[in-house]
């Protein structure tokens, strides 16, 4: 019960201040290729950065697991970001859960991976070993 209450109390806290800084959940790769990361879109990248780039890139944060309070920000292209359908709230539980704790897909969303990057029959059989606990 101490847990959950935690973890609860964090994710609320989480999920209502920074909602607004946070656009959508994705994946991306890191920290290497074929190894992917769950992260946040902050914002479009600017200035500097963008300018150097020959992409147009996206400023991601990928939070630590189990603390989201810390993390990378990276910038990926356009055409490398994965957007999940999850919420930020969800996102959130996910990382803080360390993985236990899995949003469940609804079956539209599995049919929408189909000609996608991500094997729809690899989330299925994932999700049986991954469903929520919570």
């Amino acid at each position: 019960r101490n847990i959950y209450s935690g973890i609860k109390q964090v994710v609320t806290t989480i999920a209502n201040t920074e909602t607004q800084a946070f656009q959508k959940v994705v994946l991306v790769e890191f920290p290497r290729k074929d190894v992917y990361a769950v992260g946040f879109i902050s914002s479009e990248t600017r200035g500097e950065v963008q300018q150097k780039t020959t992409k147009e890139v996206v400023n991601v944060i990928i939070p630590t697991t189990p603390n989201p309070t810390s993390g990378f920000l990276v910038f990926v292209p356009k055409n490398d970001i994965i957007e999940l359908d999850m919420t930020i709230e969800d996102g959130i539980k996910l990382i803080i859960s360390c993985g236990i704790v899995t949003p469940k897909m609804d079956p539209e969303g599995l049919a929408e991976l189909k000609g996608s990057r991500v094997d729809p029959q690899r989330v299925i059989d994932m999700k049986g070993a991954g469903e929520s606990r919570a």
